[in-house]
């Protein structure tokens, strides 16, 4: 019985540990693949995010790029746009579709919803 009890704990605290070294995927995870579009003191945003830590976005007609960072829940840019890196905290739990409000540094309460697959291929599609 007690050989029994033993080895259930080890698997269970085995399975536990291997629980907590799969990735997650938050937030950032689904920014970063599909990109956002925020609406920013009247303004809409877009930005997409390569894997290489490059951005680029367009907000009305003029374009822009820099680099990116993760560091937790928080989205770390720098760009032409701002004089020094910026970083924003992401809530955790939101998928592509969903819209949500952030703070940034640079340009205070904004509204963000994380792009969906269909309206990236679709897009791609009208290129």
């Amino acid at each position: 019985m007690l050989r029994h009890l033993c080895l259930t704990l080890l698997l269970s605290l085995s399975s536990a540990g291997l629980s907590a070294q799969e990735p997650a995927i938050d937030t950032l995870y689904f920014v970063v693949r599909d990109g956002i579009v925020m609406t920013a003191q009247g303004h809409a945003i877009a930005m997409d995010f390569n894997e290489d830590g490059k951005f680029e976005g367009e907000a009305a007609g003029t374009s822009f790029a820099g680099t990116y960072r993760l560091d937790g829940a928080q989205l770390c840019t720098t760009s032409q746009l701002a004089a020094s890196e910026t970083c924003t905290t992401y809530p955790e739990g939101m998928e592509p579709g969903d819209e949500f409000e952030v703070v940034s540094p640079a340009l205070g309460s904004v509204r963000v919803r994380i792009r969906t697959p269909e309206e990236n291929r679709a897009a791609a599609a009208g290129n």
